[in-house]
């Protein structure tokens, strides 16, 4: 009896009891993580800054306003004299997370932790997703878990987090994967359909260069699917696979028509509309980049948080700080640790060799391409395919390595953890000893000043290389010391694992933490030059007009009165803003050596700023010459499509501005006076009775016939419409516009119907309707098939 209960005291100890067995319990730990990595952003006390602050917190904020009070975003009028909001896809107004914004406004302003919440979250989510992606690869629970914080919390992850909609984009690329996979086991199409609506949300988050590669990673899957199936002479599979493959394009691309047609527009007039290389290879990562897959902070930091001490990023090799963001290909020490390993084991043991030889392919891939114009793959790609030559920042392919090598590094923990007998050959002795001799040795080259940079007087810069390397050699020890203990069977499963999750949190958090918690507050920022916003908010209540709040200087660099996109905070019309994409016609032409003047004048701009140096000061000056919004007009001047002469013509001193409309188009069917002089100019009363941000209502009686100018941004989805009749709008005075008018009495409408929103809208509903009622059919169809073979 004594030896029987040995033997089972044995089998109990050798089979443990794994703890982190229990989902809920995995999900609570990078719950808890979460909460902790970003408890400085949401409570308020930091705040995230850059592109959040200037474009998206103003974007978002004013979204939020227009759809609270019932009108939909269509047009911005207050920033760049008035440019298209909905259609530009990173205002992103369809995906949920930011149309849900309009229910939590305070006096028409959006909390920006509110806004910095919304961001979070996808972290949090994407952590989620990627945990049951591990699942799904059948690692265990405490690989699951190493996989979601890997990806999640990896350098691209976490130094974009001001960068809202990249990051929404990404944190949807784990769920859609695992439908995928979970869709190849079982070939149940309702996967798919769930895939196309996820794949749908990334598009709405609003960064399509994601969803491209997307599409590029899970394009290589299928077709790799796809040719082992034809070897198979599984053709009825096949089939199944080009179908779903056609309905994955097809549910996101219908259902975000709505969404894609305008912004389509949008780009076309834009000054993204075409570019070439050197543009397109901006934000390429260079080979000295590559130090950053071991030391993440090696060239220094880009950041807004007033109380780091980490040293500013002094590359030279780089485009600029931004490039910060960009080129990091940092996710842990474990990764260096494991990656190459697991790669090994599936070189020579041809286990779920083509799925992880597609995952070291996409790393290969994405490492390349993002070298940009270090390398010849992305100008190969740009000059050959169709798509690839539509983005810039090829850097930003990197999130796809990322997430190949978080899986690989977690393949390479779970061989350790399932394989203990092969993980000891992988990692023997001999290749411990050679990782600490390698980057030992490296350790003592860093300290004795061997990679100071030559070229780079500041003297803080070596002491910092020596320290960010020191970091990375001790968290190197420690992660490999724990995984030589439990190989050596130190210590057990369950320790192990707890140790090695609360040791990568830990790295995570000494590196990262506090990268993003800027300190300054974006409602504090935009309330600067409270009194001149109150001044011009309570002139606009009487008449329209505009402000330049910029000053440019001969000698170089400008000054800004108010924040670049402070228009749309604050309901003031400026001529200046911020955005990725603006439409190529801005501006009229100015004459030469004049400054502004004409520009403004036709840009009704009524208050320049004026800058003294001398005395550090800034006020705002009367623009006495300005045109007002609306005026009616009986000369007018036509040179067609050609913008050179029209040009010449507008800087030169024979354009009289005042008096002249220039048109690119030959007006047909109008009668105009013959106007001896300015002083025989016709009598005309016009004035703005109402105007919104897609409507303007102008009563206008004129005592000759003429043309009515409209001091606002040319563009195609506006309408005109008098007494109740569509009329033509006529670009005029190369970005503006004017409309004919015959002398009498008239009520003019200028209204924002976009056709290609119309459109797109009933493409959305349709597709979506379809797959929907899809959902329905697949679900109650499983229901029966279950109740079937359950015997019910």
């Amino acid at each position: 009896m004594a030896k029987v209960k040995t033997k089972k005291l044995i089998v109990t100890l050798t089979h443990e009891k794994d703890i982190l067995e229990n989902v809920w319990l995995c999900i609570g730990i990078l719950f808890v993580f979460w909460l902790i990595l970003f408890s400085q952003l949401l409570l308020g006390k930091a705040f995230l800054w850059d592109d959040f602050a200037q474009q998206y917190y103003p974007g978002k904020t004013m979204t939020a306003v227009m759809l609270n009070s019932g009108e939909f975003p269509f047009w911005n009028p207050y920033t760049f004299s008035g440019m298209p909001l909905f259609a530009d896809l990173q205002i992103a107004v369809l995906y949920p997370f930011n149309y849900i914004l309009k229910f939590f406004l305070s006096s028409d302003q959006l909390s920006p932790v509110l806004l910095q919440f919304t961001i979070i979250f996808h972290y949090l989510i994407c952590s989620i997703f990627t945990f049951f992606l591990g699942k799904q690869l059948k690692f265990s629970n405490i690989s699951s878990i190493i996989t979601a914080i890997l990806f999640t919390y990896s350098s691209y992850m976490i130094i974009h987090m001001i960068h809202m909609p990249l990051v929404e984009a990404v944190a949807w690329f784990p769920l859609i994967f695992l439908l995928w996979l979970k869709y190849v086991e079982t070939r149940k199409y309702i996967f798919i359909l769930f895939a196309g609506l996820s794949m749908t949300l990334c598009i709405l988050s609003g960064y399509p260069q994601v969803a491209f590669f997307n599409y590029l990673f899970i394009s290589v899957y299928i077709l790799i699917i796809f040719i082992s199936n034809i070897k198979e002479k599984d053709f009825r599979f096949c089939r199944q696979l080009v179908i779903s493959f056609l309905l994955f394009l097809i549910i996101p691309f219908g259902i975000a028509a709505i969404q894609l047609l305008p912004a389509n527009e949008f780009v076309s007039l834009s000054n993204r509309a075409t570019f070439d290389y050197e543009f397109a290879k901006q934000g390429s990562i260079h080979p000295l980049d590559f130090f950053t897959f071991f030391v993440p902070k090696v060239f220094g930091v880009w950041s807004e948080n007033s109380e780091l001490t980490d040293i500013k990023y002094w590359a030279k090799h780089s485009e600029g700080i931004f490039m910060f963001s960009i080129s990091n290909l940092f996710i842990s020490v474990l990764t260096v640790i494991l990656m190459i390993p697991a790669i090994v084991y599936t070189l020579r043991k041809k286990e779920d060799y083509k799925f992880y030889i597609f995952l070291t392919g996409v790393i290969v891939f994405a490492l390349l391409f993002a070298l940009g114009g270090n390398f010849f793959l992305q100008k190969l790609l740009f000059d050959t395919l169709p798509v690839f030559n539509r983005f810039r920042n090829p850097g930003h392919i990197l999130y796809l390595y990322s997430f190949s090598a978080s899986i690989l590094t977690a393949y390479g923990l779970d061989l350790i953890l399932k394989k203990t007998n092969v993980a000891k050959d992988l990692f023997s002795s001999k290749y411990f000893i050679f990782l600490f001799s390698l980057f030992g040795f490296i350790l003592i080259l860093v300290i004795s000043g061997f990679f100071k940079p030559a070229d780079i007087q500041n003297k803080d810069i070596q002491p910092w290389i020596s320290k960010q390397y020191t970091v990375y050699f001790v968290f190197l020890l420690l992660f490999a010391g724990l995984i030589l203990l439990y190989l050596k069977e130190k210590i057990r499963k369950n320790l192990f694992g707890v140790l090695l999750i609360i040791l990568l949190c830990a790295e995570i958090y000494y590196i990262w933490g506090d990268l993003n918690n800027g300190s300054r507050n974006p409602e504090t920022i935009f309330s600067q030059n409270i009194q001149d916003t109150k001044k011009f908010k309570e002139e606009l209540k009487t008449e329209y007009f505009r402000i330049s709040m910029r000053k440019y200087f001969p000698e170089g660099g400008s000054y800004s009165h108010f924040q670049r996109n402070q228009g749309m905070i604050d309901r003031i019309p400026l001529i200046e803003g911020y955005g990725a994409l603006l439409i190529n016609r801005l501006y009229p032409f100015n004459k030469i050596n004049d400054e502004s003047s004409q520009t403004h004048d036709l840009m009704n701009v009524k208050y320049d700023i004026v800058v003294d140096k001398n005395k550090k000061t800034a006020s705002f000056q009367l623009n006495q010459g300005y045109l007002p919004r609306v005026k009616m007009f009986y000369e007018i001047k036509v040179i067609e499509d050609d913008t050179t002469a029209l040009r010449k013509y507008m800087e030169s001193k024979e354009y009289d501005y005042k008096k002249t409309l220039v048109f690119e188009k030959n007006p047909v069917n109008i009668s105009l006076p013959l106007l001896k002089d300015s002083l025989s100019m016709p009598k005309s009363n016009v004035k703005i009775a109402e105007f919104k941000n897609d409507r303007i209502f102008i009563e206008a009686e004129t005592y000759e016939n003429g043309f009515l100018f409209l001091s606002e941004v040319y563009y195609p989805a506006w309408k005109a419409f008098i007494d109740g009749k569509e009329t033509e709008i006529y670009k005029t005075d190369f970005s503006l516009r004017s409309i004919y008018l015959e002398k009498g009495i008239h009520k003019v409408e200028f209204i924002y119907e976009s056709d290609s929103f119309s459109k797109g809208k009933l493409i959305s509903i349709f597709i979506l309707s379809l797959t929907l009622i899809s959902i329905i059919f697949f679900s109650f169809k499983e229901r029966i098939r279950k109740n079937i073979n359950s015997g019910k």
